[in-house]
């Protein structure tokens, strides 16, 4: 790490990216020049790694309810039988309405969305519409359905891009030779026209489609059947093959509706039946193409990016294509077996844990957010403390005697294709009656393991966190664990915010004071992205008009888990003895949660019977005094003696009785270079990981010493910046542009911190202290938020 910082010659208040990234590209060279979709970050390390061990353990797995998911991999794996899968492929497509590929013939817009629902049906594959099932759902207690924009594989702007159109020309051309003699140039030209119009997404970067662009809009709308086009009941018909009957009155809710009742409405009038129907068969190819020898190694590429947002170095090997494969369709099973990534790593228990604190601390904090009223405070209060609000991936599906996969049936091995589609229809049609017979919430896919992002489930009111959120390879119980906050509880927090904006149906919206406020503030971010310094831009730049949300809800998630880090990975300091540290603790972890902050004013009744205080003492913070009841404030009080428990060890051998001084560092490098046979700074009592946990850290942590100049609030924002850095080309960065590029997303949301510019002492002539309106767009309400200015390393 002490060898990024700075390295690129920057400094934090010129451009906190390049002084922690600059280098990092550097030392991470992209493997790929094509220029279709590369990257390599914190992510994609992950990711791979995560890959590995997953594959791995399918691979071995002799458990069960893995067998069917284990027997199918190995199906994949076996490529004897890979020159045989174009037949089996061409037999598949016998079975659907466009009977083969490519169709020579025309038929009707009927056939074409029957196809569709077909797609989804046996292969898990959504290429115009995605459809899910759900029941007990914030709408309706009764079974629904939710339409929404499937995930496209390129930006608006992808068919606009020569390597783009290279990958999807050349894949096109690889299978289109193997599947017939003499492909019409028209019919090509089809298929291209219809991906240049339905192969990518309708929204162009950094656009945050959820609540509306400016977060004052619902995202959705509840329709009956009856009010929209006949096709889209034959696609649904076809979708759920008789698991439920559609009336004229069932409930649709349209995620997107802008794209559903209008732009999808224009595209589909645009595109023959025939364009359609093929279009939408090259892509089951592309989806097939683990099955397929190993040679097509374009269709294979658009594969994985459809799978992975990025294509791969290596997609000639099959290993990590068919493990892809098979997750798509079982991506439950992939979930169990991550559950035993998360127990190697010892982080089972652990990882639970820090969501439910981060969930209470993210309860405790969103009275301080600038737009909501003291009404929305209250209600979403009272939905995270009495409904759990995350749902973690490796344990989220499970109770012991459930299978991730249709069992007792009888499969046919011989034709992997086949057996293929046979799982994962057989798949969908058991969820599909769970879902019926109430037995499950929504036949919404469990979000994989692989993903990056923690999402939020609409339809069900809570955040799917996945289990490359954690970075496994770093010690459950060491200091680095405590760090990584700044990268989970960032991206948990960001999902869990979508809660927070307008409710879809139009029952606990913002009230107009909450609006007006939350305007101000999006035009706040709007005028600063247009009036960025010239030092901070980088060529794939995000439309303020259109991203200015997208930097709202990162800054209030940076925000929010940075106070989370304040408040729950720091332990007491100074006390004098044991007895004083339980009673400050008993003291926190019974503190009321008012709706609203205010200021403290003692009373002379007031008194600490634990300690025998006089009234009015409280708890001090320099001159100022709190009382025991604020947590926030007793916390910003004892913030001044904190101790960073994550740099302390314990010696394995201390016995010792009851400490009688805890000694406090100013900083971290303090804390680090303490040698190993000095005394332990924790005697009989461990050095914490929350106010209320007692989890001891075995081992001595010396890795930062090297860093004399960076107290623990400062290294989180490091931590940050490092999570984000990132090699990509042009492609990859306009395709995730709803997540902000790399660099805005550092740098945007921290220029906004208000504890960031003294932290690091940029003044307000410094690039990441200057602001257009002579001012940052905080987030928070500065008089609830009573963050004191760190003080400077």
């Amino acid at each position: 790490m002490k060898s990024l910082l700075g390295a690129s010659g920057k400094s934090a208040c010129e451009n906190f990216y390049e002084y922690v990234c600059g280098s990092w590209a550097q030392a991470h060279s992209l493997y790929s020049t094509s220029g279709a979709g590369a990257s390599i970050s914190s992510d994609t390390i992950i990711q791979e790694r995560l890959d590995k061990e997953l594959a791995s353990l399918l691979g071995s797995s002799n458990a069960d309810d893995l067998r069917v998911a284990a027997a199918l991999y190995q199906a994949c794996m076996d490529r004897k039988k890979a020159d045989a899968a174009t037949n089996d492929v061409k037999e598949l497509f016998k079975t659907w309405k466009i009977r083969e590929w490519p169709r020579d013939s025309n038929g009707t817009m009927k056939e074409a969305w029957n196809f569709a629902g077909e797609l989804v049906r046996d292969l898990g594959l959504s290429v115009i519409l995605d459809a899910v099932l759900a029941v007990g759902s914030q709408y309706s207690d009764h079974v629904i359905v939710e339409l929404r924009e499937p995930t496209r594989i390129f930006s608006c702007s992808g068919p606009s891009r020569p390597a783009v159109m290279s990958l999807f020309r050349a894949a096109l051309r690889e299978v289109v030779e193997e599947f017939t003699q003499a492909p019409k140039a028209e019919i090509l030209e089809e298929i291209t026209h219809a991906f240049t119009r339905l192969g990518s997404s309708f929204a162009c970067s950094s656009v945050v489609d959820f609540g509306g662009t400016k977060f004052t809009e619902p995202s959705a709308a509840a329709v009956k059947l009856s009010e929209l086009d006949a096709d889209i009941t034959h696609f649904l018909t076809t979708t759920f093959n008789g698991a439920t009957k559609f009336e004229p009155t069932t409930l649709v809710v349209l995620r997107q509706p802008m794209y559903l009742l209008d732009k999808l409405a224009l595209v589909i009038r645009a595109l023959s039946s025939r364009a359609l129907m093929n279009y939408m068969g090259f892509l089951a190819l592309a989806h097939l193409s683990a099955f397929l020898p190993e040679r097509h190694v374009h269709l294979r590429q658009l594969f994985a990016k459809e799978m992975r947002g990025r294509i791969l170095p290596d997609v000639s090997n099959s290993t990590a294509i068919c493990a892809m494969a098979v997750e798509h369709i079982l991506p439950a099973c992939f979930n169990k077996l991550s559950s035993a990534v998360f127990r190697h790593a010892e982080y089972d228990a652990r990882v639970p844990e820090k969501m439910s604190q981060l969930e209470d601390a993210f309860a405790r904090n969103i009275g301080h957010l600038a737009w909501m009223s003291d009404e929305l405070i209250v209600i979403n209060r009272y939905r995270i403390k009495h409904r759990r609000a995350s749902q973690l991936g490796p344990s989220m599906n499970f109770n012991g005697n459930d299978s991730c996969a249709p069992s007792d049936m009888s499969w046919r091995t011989d034709s992997p294709v086949e057996f293929y589609r046979a799982v994962s229809r057989a798949q969908h049609h058991v969820t599909f009656q769970r879902i019926v017979a109430g037995g499950v919430a929504s036949s919404d896919t469990p979000l994989r393991p692989s993903s990056v992002h923690a999402t939020y489930d609409h339809l069900m009111g809570r955040v799917q966190v996945p289990t490359a959120l954690f970075n496994t390879s770093v010690p459950g119980n060491s200091a680095g664990f405590s760090l990584q906050l700044a990268r989970y509880a960032v991206r948990f927090y960001s999902a869990l915010l979508e809660a927070l904006f307008v409710d879809e149906r139009g029952q606990l919206g913002p009230d107009d004071a909450s609006r007006r406020r939350l305007e101000t503030l999006l035009q706040c971010f709007e005028w600063d992205l247009r009036e960025l310094p010239t030092a901070l831009r980088s060529p794939v730049a995000p439309d303020p008009a259109v991203s200015r949300g997208a930097i709202l809800q990162q800054t209030a998630a940076l925000q929010l888990a940075f106070r989370a880090f304040q408040e729950l990975w720091q332990t007491p300091a100074r006390l004098k003895s044991r007895d004083k540290l339980v009673e400050v603790r008993v003291a926190l972890s019974n503190v009321a949660d008012p709706p609203r902050e205010r200021p403290y004013k003692p009373s002379a009744s007031q008194h600490s019977r634990a300690s025998g205080q006089p009234p009015n003492r409280g708890i001090a913070s320099g001159s100022r005094r709190y009382g025991s009841h604020r947590f926030h404030s007793s916390i910003a009080a004892v913030k001044d003696e904190l101790h960073q428990a994550f740099w302390n060890t314990l010696s394995p051998d201390s016995a010792a009785p009851a400490p009688t001084e805890y000694y406090r560092e100013k900083t971290y490098a303090e804390a680090l270079k303490r040698p190993a046979a000095s005394p332990p700074l924790f005697f009989g009592a461990p050095p914490t990981v929350s106010l209320q946990s007692a989890q001891p850290v075995p081992y001595y942590e010396d890795r930062y010493q090297r860093l004399p100049d960076l107290s623990a609030e400062a290294l989180f924002f490091v931590y940050y910046a490092l999570d984000n850095c990132e090699n990509s080309d042009q492609v990859y960065k306009e395709q995730h542009g709803r997540w902000l590029p790399a660099e805005y997303r550092v740098n945007l949301p921290l220029r906004h911190l208000v504890e960031f510019a003294p932290l690091f002492n940029c003044s307000a002539d410094t690039n990441m202290g200057q602001m257009g309106l002579g001012r940052t767009c905080a987030v928070v309400t500065p008089d609830t938020w009573m963050t004191r200015a760190p003080a400077a390393s």
